[in-house]
């Protein structure tokens, strides 16, 4: 198999893994709202997604290390997958919804064993250039079916996405089968001791600091701005013109940020990139506008864009080569606890407060956010 042929089937597998569970993810919200759900119960669907991510990617690449294998995790995964849409084709009350949500989130935390898989496929050389090729096709991917999912819904129901995923997901297994066999790495024997050090390590811990704050207040906005749209009218079909103005920005900010760091410092960035998602916050519950409500999705897109990638960046500071991949999953892990958060925490603190408190409180942590990446990265530039 040559380098080209490779890569297609690396795409595919890519495109295959992450479309499923975005054929369903703008209009999830407001299909728990329509099942009956309250606020409350449309964050703890929303970050269900976020909670078992969390739990299960450093498990998953510390078994996939020691047993020197990856690819069973990921043949795991996509059946995760798989059974998630079954449940969600199923499902009839918000409480199986979070369950057939939560089993999406197991499937989404073997994407570190997938990552790493690849690039034993690929020469030394290489390894960048086609991590930066499947990156984008993910975001391609994951865009294409955010928006075609929401018109399958708005043609032939809310059941329609969740079709759509479970097809996807079956194609999944078949691409993996296109992989070929994979070279068995020698085992290694998990060390607590190395975990806990990188978990303190200074640029790790405030990067993993930094990703849960902005976590919380991008997914309190993407979990709930598709049901604030659908309060104004919007129909599902408008839910996937909302997923282009959320995503699109994203990932403008994610390829522009190096060209970014060239000509702004990394301080008033990351500064930047937080005021953007607390201005989208602040003014999403109260405008009376879609397209307003559009441009707000955008700015904290583009933000979530700029700051993401950034703190990637920073978590690999001073980090010891080998322990790389390891600082990454922390990162990775405990960012998924905003995931979690933000969408659960606001629609608890909706529910018994107001729209209009909540996401003026989390428009101030964003605030708040900016200014300390500001101060911690001034300070140590």
């Amino acid at each position: 198999m040559n380098l080209q042929h490779r890569r297609l089937v690396f795409s595919l597998v890519t495109l295959t893994f992450w479309m499923p569970s975005y054929f369903y993810a703008q209009v999830l919200p407001a299909y728990v709202k329509h099942l009956g759900g309250s606020l409350s119960m449309i964050g703890l669907v929303s970050g269900a997604y976020g909670l078992t991510q969390a739990l299960f990617r450093i498990p998953t690449g510390v078994l996939a290390d020691s047993i020197g294998r990856k690819k069973p995790f990921v043949v795991l995964g996509v059946l995760a997958g798989i059974i998630s849409n079954l449940l969600f084709i199923g499902a009839g009350t918000p409480m199986a919804l979070f369950w057939a949500r939560a089993l999406a989130g197991v499937s989404a935390a073997t994407w570190v064993a997938l990552t790493v898989l690849s690039a034993t496929y690929f020469p030394q050389d290489k390894v960048t250039s086609t991590m930066g090729l499947l990156f984008a096709v993910s975001n391609v991917g994951q865009l294409i079916a955010s928006l075609s999912g929401a018109f399958l819904a708005e043609l032939w129901g809310w059941k329609a996405p969740f079709t759509a995923a479970l097809i996807t997901g079956i194609l999944g297994l078949f691409t993996l089968m296109l992989m070929g066999k994979e070279t068995k790495a020698p085992p290694r024997k998990f060390n607590w001791h190395s975990l806990l050090a990188i978990s303190v390590h200074r640029w790790v811990a405030l990067a993993s600091v930094l990703g849960v704050l902005l976590q919380y207040g991008s997914w309190a906005l993407i979990s709930f701005s598709p049901v604030f749209a659908v309060n104004l009218g919007a129909s599902k079909g408008d839910l996937g013109i909302l997923s282009l103005f959320g995503m699109v920005p994203t990932i403008f900010g994610s390829f522009l940020l190096g060209k970014l760091l060239q000509l702004i410092k990394r301080d008033y960035l990351l500064l930047f990139g937080f005021l953007c998602v607390a201005i989208g916050l602040l003014f999403l519950p109260i405008t009376k506008s879609f397209w307003i409500l559009a441009l707000l999705t955008a700015c904290g897109g583009l933000g979530r864009g700029i700051v993401l990638p950034a703190l990637m960046g920073m978590c690999q500071k001073g980090v010891d080569d080998s322990m790389k991949t390891t600082a990454m999953g922390i990162f990775q892990a405990v960012y998924a606890l905003g995931m979690f958060l933000g969408p659960t925490v606001s629609g608890i603190i909706s529910d018994g407060f107001g729209v209009v408190v909540t996401f003026a409180m989390a428009s101030i942590l964003m605030v708040g956010s900016g200014f300390l990446s500001f101060a911690i990265t001034r300070k140590n530039n």
